[in-house]
């Protein structure tokens, strides 16, 4: 390592602004970089961003360390050696082996299943994997102990350079970054809240619980049962009503119910299969995307895009498949739930000419009941299919 300069300075004094630069995110806003005899702003940021990296703590969903280590590395063979020199050059060799599954664990979305610090060591790596020769470090900290060792120590204060120097030549000036140093040490924060804030946890938790149940008991409440009992109710009287006017005609057709019962059934269960299936599926690609936007200018930094938009569509190439032959079957139950009961209506009308057993002289609004009584049910299926399965669950 040739150099390494830090920058630091108070909210709102353009800490962002020389790396957003470098990274070629901010081209208006500042003034531009000169490499090699090159203004900034002329650079392919194609041919620009591989050449440096970034060092964010924004980790990518559903991937392992490794994975978020490399993602900078060019080969994939050499993965394994460069993820382990820079974890080492890190400082992240300790902690990566101490995780349920080393170098493959899963580390979530955004990195969730790591502590902040973790997260800025596998950034570091990230960074490093490359391992560039003569490479110049450009430092932006908050944490004032973090630059103490810098070769040069730049401090801002309203968009400009106020001084700049050693951390020894700071101290010794009693100016702006030295005043950063004394303030900061008396920042400190009493055990007590620190205790405070973890007990919190829990109480998240059992709230959380009691939500997802109470949720789950409003679906069996209000409209929703009003809705099914009344279909129900509907239901019986128009069968009754339907026995007293035509009741021949209405023990045939009422024998075909269970069959016109069991395709809506099974319809619905087939279309609840496909849900509960590739709800994964659906919410990681979901997941993919949101965290894509969220962390855009990483993924800018380290030309991912290519690399995050096959991988969305990898994770819908099986679900896309499979809807298609889903809606197929479902189609097919339906269409058929239809037939049938078209088939039952006409065989209501036919069955006035069967036999002697079974003539009936009446109009044609006698059988309307019956009708009715049919439609009743299919309703009844449809609208108290999902709360009762909501019950079985609880």
């Amino acid at each position: 390592m040739n150099h390494r300069s830090a920058i630091n300075g108070s909210t709102d004094t353009g800490l962002r602004l020389p790396p957003s630069t470098a990274g070629h995110f901010e081209l208006e806003t500042f003034p531009s970089i000169t490499l090699l005899g090159q203004s900034s702003p002329y650079f392919r940021t194609c041919l620009w961003r591989p050449q440096h990296s970034a060092v964010a703590a924004a980790a990518r969903e559903g991937r392992d360390v490794s994975e978020a280590a490399q993602e900078q590395g060019p080969t994939v063979v050499e993965i394994v050696d460069m993820v382990e020199k820079a974890a080492a050059l890190a400082d992240a060799t300790r902690f990566i082996h101490n995780l349920p599954e080393g170098l493959g664990t899963i580390v979530g979305a955004s990195g969730t299943r790591l502590s902040g610090g973790q997260r800025q060591r596998i950034a570091i790596a990230r960074g490093l994997v490359k391992d560039p020769k003569g490479r110049t470090v450009i430092s932006v900290a908050h944490r004032l102990s973090t630059i103490k060792k810098a070769g040069k120590i730049i401090v801002m204060s309203d968009g400009r350079v106020a001084e700049q120097g050693t951390y020894s030549e700071l101290m010794e000036k009693h100016g702006t970054y030295s005043g950063f140093v004394e303030l900061q040490n008396r920042n400190t924060r009493s055990a007590g809240q620190i205790v405070h804030d973890g007990a919190s946890i829990c109480l998240v938790k059992r709230r959380q619980r009691v939500m997802r149940s109470r949720r789950a008991v409003a679906g069996l409440s209000g409209s929703v049962i009003g809705t099914v009992l009344s279909i129900y109710t509907n239901l019986v009287a128009a069968i009754v009503l339907t026995f007293v006017v035509a009741w021949k005609i209405a023990i045939l057709c009422l024998a075909i119910m269970p069959l016109l019962l069991g395709v809506g059934i099974t319809q619905l269960r087939t279309l609840a299969k496909f849900k509960e299936k590739h709800e994964h599926a659906f919410t990681k690609s979901v997941g993919i995307s949101v965290e894509a936007v969220d962390s855009i200018k990483t993924v800018a930094a380290l030309s991912l895009e290519d690399a995050i938009l096959a991988e969305y569509r990898r994770t819908l190439d099986r679900p896309r498949r499979e809807a298609m032959a889903i809606s197929f079957y479902a189609s097919l139950w339906l269409a058929l739930q239809y037939l049938i009961g078209n088939l039952t209506f006409g065989l209501a009308f036919a069955a006035r000419g069967v036999g002697p057993d079974i003539q009936y002289q009446a109009s044609v609004g006698d059988d309307l009941p019956l009708f009715r009584a049919q439609d009743a049910a299919l309703e009844a299926l449809h609208f108290s299919t999902y709360p009762l399965m909501l019950a079985c669950s609880l």
